[in-house]
């Protein structure tokens, strides 16, 4: 007993069904190598002027008897030493800036935000 073997055949609508899901998935990977390529492009872009922002702002002290204060507000709690004194920083000091409120500054001081006037500071 021999077996014929058959080639099967798809109907004429069916290969049409395919060219056409075919044709949409090559449009798909294209489209998703376009925008793959237009993100890196603009990352590129953002990471270039991240990295201008990204350079690192000091207050720098430009007076001298000047206290870092707790909150923005000249009746603000200073910060003191351990035994109960102000501490004063010396002119010429840099502070990391962490941003500003109208009359103050927001600097880190030790891993302690804290505020100074601007009156006696400018950034460098």
């Amino acid at each position: 007993m021999e077996i014929e073997e058959q080639e099967l055949s798809l109907p004429p609508r069916s290969k049409a069904l395919y060219w056409f899901i075919g044709g949409i998935v090559a449009i798909m990977l294209v489209g998703f190598g376009l925008f793959h390529s237009a993100t890196d492009f603009f990352k590129e872009k953002i990471s270039a002027s991240e990295s201008v922002a990204e350079t690192p702002r000091q207050v720098v002290i430009d007076g001298t008897n000047l206290r870092l204060r707790y909150a923005p507000h000249p009746n603000a709690e200073t910060y003191k030493r351990i035994d109960g004194t102000n501490w004063h920083p010396q002119k010429g000091e840099r502070f990391p800036y962490k941003g500003e409120t109208e009359d103050f500054y927001k600097i880190d001081y030790n891993g302690i935000v804290l505020y100074v006037s601007k009156l006696h500071t400018h950034i460098d």
